[in-house]
């Protein structure tokens, strides 16, 4: 958007929220937590748990804003598929073996589908664990 557009949309009064819409941007990400437990953490604390656990809260903080979450899943516990389902995000069992690149491309062709995204973002949660919440605020506004 350049600087004439953006000045005359301040100028008319819009609001950035009638310019984004937040469904048009579909997250696909891929989950991988077998030893996945629900509750408290246990100590020694396990990577799978916190990992799951900021998964989790990185899915409820985009579903919140209106975000369209894909996630495949490469064989996490059933506790945390549960805890997928009980929070309403969706999710699809990996088809193809070979961890995370092909569960990447079955979640991008999955939202490749979806006629209202626009926009796709890739997240590998391994690599990025990120609040939504603290950064769409400052990334959209004008």
């Amino acid at each position: 958007m350049s600087e004439t557009q953006i000045n005359s949309i301040t100028e008319t009064g819009k609001s950035h929220e009638a310019l984004f819409d937040p469904r048009s941007i579909a997250i696909v990400t891929a989950t991988f937590y077998p030893a996945w437990y629900e509750g408290d953490a246990k100590d020694p604390l396990s990577v799978d748990k916190l990992r799951g656990d900021l998964a989790l809260q990185t899915f409820r903080s985009a579903q919140e804003q209106n975000f369209q979450i894909i996630v495949v899943d490469n064989g996490s516990s059933d506790a945390l598929k549960k805890a997928l389902e009980r929070s309403n995000i969706y999710f699809e069992l990996q088809k193809q073996k070979g961890g995370y690149s092909p569960a990447r491309r079955q979640g991008l062709k999955q939202a490749e589908v979806l006629q209202e995204v626009k926009v796709i973002l890739k997240q590998n949660l391994k690599k990025y664990i990120w609040s939504l919440t603290a950064y769409s605020s400052q990334v959209f506004q004008f």
